[in-house]
């Protein structure tokens, strides 16, 4: 049982690892679109 636990959790991180370089350009492009927006708050159409 602790085995399958831990299995499953080394599973979780393994994929946490596989994800993170879509979760770093996630947070770049968020963070830009928010640095945009508050450069310039009401974009012309």
């Amino acid at each position: 049982m602790a085995l399958c636990i831990q299995l499953n959790i080394f599973d979780l991180f393994l994929t946490d690892i596989l994800a993170l370089p879509r979760k770093k350009e996630y947070l770049y492009h968020q963070i830009k679109n928010w640095k945009d927006h508050e450069n310039n708050p009401h974009p012309k159409g």
